[in-house]
């Protein structure tokens, strides 16, 4: 069951009741994960993208699949400094699915995007990150509130 508190003290604690959010199941979505989550804490970096992918989702950890691979070599970071330095995130928490189409993942719904907007609201309060980072153009829109 989902829990969101009213306030929250730390990225532990918000990274708690995240581990356990199953609000678009409640919804009535499909998703084919659990939320993935930061193993890391104590970054002043944020790192923003779509959604996770399938091997993130098996893993329940961010930027896991090839496209994160891509990333940290872009960067030229190994996996303990990547973390280390970017608290990663994304629009939605739970690996969404294949397209209806059969080629790449389904885009988030807007309404999923936004029952998940209550986590990047709080990590950015408790976080006040020096740099935001966002990867791709949904991240992009939804972190300046365009739909």
């Amino acid at each position: 069951m989902t829990r969101q508190r009213s306030t929250y003290r730390s990225l532990a604690s918000l990274q708690r009741d995240l581990r356990v959010c199953r609000a678009c199941v409640e919804a009535g979505y499909h998703l084919e994960s659990l939320p993935v989550v930061n193993e890391h804490l104590g970054q002043r970096a944020y790192m923003y993208g779509q959604a996770p992918g399938v091997v993130e989702g098996e893993e329940r950890r961010p930027w896991r699949g090839r496209a994160g691979k891509t990333l940290r070599r872009w960067l030229e970071l190994e996996d303990d400094e990547f973390y280390e330095t970017f608290y990663c995130a994304s629009v939605t928490r739970c690996y969404p699915g294949r397209a209806p189409s059969g080629r790449g993942d389904r885009t988030p719904t807007p309404r999923e995007q936004e029952l998940c907007s209550f986590w990047r609201e709080w990590e950015l309060r408790a976080m006040k990150p020096q740099l935001v980072v966002t990867v791709g153009g949904l991240a992009a829109r939804r972190l300046l509130g365009l739909k």
